[in-house]
């Protein structure tokens, strides 16, 4: 017989509910009631709170909801999320039993399937497996976001409405409204600080663009000085721009402008021509070669300005040499360091189009906390820690970015990936090369003293500066 009663006394159906409650209010306290209509009946809460949606502390939020709705207390209890809020009811209780999940319409279907899914299965949570999992409903009648958005704007009335309890009701020592503010400030200071490098980012951003255009239209105004330019290149009585079969329109292959002349003439050994002429009085150098068939003109440069016809003095040329291949000017050195630079944009890519990784990557970011970061950038470059330090002080060192690594996928989100990190980086690279080509120079600078006496531009050159610019420009 007392067998029998004991059994008959053991509870058949156990109700929990699992949620932040940062800041408790009168809707979660209505939702707790539904689940104190049953025998057992356990409420669940994050320990680890952190976090603008989640400011209270775990202690402060403890106290809170006791003194909402005292009856809490025996049943409130710290747990990681709803499984483990299942698992310590059928470790307590056993299987046999129905387990009623308590939430409103919109959470049903989010959670009641999930926490089904899983029953009788082991996962990282651990096990429980009970006789039936139902939903009991709970109607939404507040929201805590609403509760916190009333803090946010300082708005007592709105606080009360939401929350429904007094802003001046003591929890804590402080009336509850000021408790939820003070720990609420340090994140609303984070965000108005957020607000502020956003605003400045997309003013830097604003005035890039406009640079940008700036710089396009200086680059179409230039553009189209030099078709008129070319002009003098085509043949008489031709539109140059007239490519519709038949003769070339041009003289000469189609001519390049330079901004330089030494990127024209940089390209040839002294010996490279068998025959040269420079017009000192027009700025024209003609450069030729012998063949079977006769006298070939191979190379053409006209400075722009007669008078002006130094190695660093613009100019408009061509050359052609029959049976060779150039080397693509936009050719890029492949080493390590330019690998992981490009390594670092795509990575950048995957991390805005992924929400969870952008939403870590901004958190850790936000709180300057960059160990998590350069993990990241390791892992998703294949880089090493010394080779990640050494592109932070490269970027740092020529200021391209934000002047940190650790910004890069904020840079591609902005769209500004190209403009605050490729291109630096390649102006750095660039400038790096022109560095080591320093002797050549030397040399070089005496390419305007020939030009201006009416010398060839070759004759007269060290030949090893002519060859080591050659290999240069080859090597590029």
């Amino acid at each position: 017989m007392f067998l029998r009663e004991l059994l008959e006394a053991r509870p058949t159906t156990a109700a929990i509910m699992f949620g932040r409650f940062n800041p408790p209010h009168f809707g979660h306290v209505d939702a707790w009631r539904v689940a104190a209509n049953f025998p057992v009946w356990y409420i669940g809460t994050n320990q680890s709170t952190q976090g603008p949606k989640d400011p209270l502390p775990f202690e402060i939020k403890i106290e809170a909801m006791n003194a909402l709705y005292p009856e809490i207390e025996g049943h409130l209890v710290a747990e990681q999320n709803w499984f483990t809020l299942a698992v310590k009811v059928f470790k307590e209780l056993g299987g046999n039993i129905t387990l009623k999940i308590v939430t409103d319409p919109e959470d049903k279907d989010i959670y009641v399937p999930m926490i089904q899914k899983q029953n009788g299965l082991e996962g990282p949570h651990g096990y429980y497996k009970f006789q039936n999992i139902e939903w009991e409903r709970a109607e939404r009648k507040s929201e805590a976001s609403l509760v916190r958005k009333a803090v946010k704007e300082n708005n007592p009335a709105d606080f009360k409405k939401y929350s429904g309890t007094d802003p001046n009701m003591p929890i804590a020592g402080r009336p509850y409204f000021e408790l939820v503010r003070k720990y609420m400030l340090p994140y609303m200071q984070a965000e108005e600080q957020e607000l502020k490098r956003k605003q400045e980012r997309d003013r830097i951003k604003a005035e890039k663009e406009k640079a940008k255009a700036e710089k396009e239209k200086a680059k179409a105004e230039k553009k189209n000085k030099e078709q008129n330019a070319l002009s003098e290149f085509s043949r008489s009585g031709r539109d140059p721009w007239d490519d519709d079969g038949g003769e070339d329109a041009y003289k000469y292959p189609k001519p390049k402008h330079y901004e330089r002349s030494i990127d024209f003439f940089g390209q040839f050994e002294a010996d490279h021509f068998d025959d040269e002429k420079f017009d000192k009085e027009t700025g024209v150098f003609k450069g030729y070669w012998d063949d079977e068939e006769g006298r070939v003109q191979i190379a053409y440069f006209k400075f722009d300005d007669a008078d002006q016809t130094g190695s660093d003095d613009p100019g408009m040329g061509w050359y052609y040499e029959p049976q060779t291949e150039g080397v693509a000017e936009d050719a890029e050195p492949m080493d390590r360091e330019f690998s992981l630079v490009k390594k670092l944009g795509r990575l950048g890519q995957r991390i805005v189009q992924n929400p969870k990784l952008w939403d870590k990557y901004e958190k850790e970011h936000n709180s300057n906390n960059p160990d998590w970061i350069i993990s990241l950038i390791m892992d998703g470059t294949g880089a090493t820690f010394n080779e990640v330090v050494h592109l932070n002080d490269v970027f740092g060192e020529i200021g391209g970015g934000l002047g940190r690594i650790i910004d890069f996928a904020w840079a591609v989100k902005e769209g500004t990936w190209e403009e605050d990190f490729m291109d630096p980086y390649r102006q750095h690279r660039s400038q790096n090369s022109k560095d080591e080509m320093g002797e050549m120079y030397k040399s070089h600078n005496r390419l305007s003293k020939h030009l201006k006496q009416g010398q060839s531009p070759t004759i007269g050159v060290e030949k090893s500066a002519m060859k080591s610019a050659a290999q240069y420009v080859r090597n590029r």
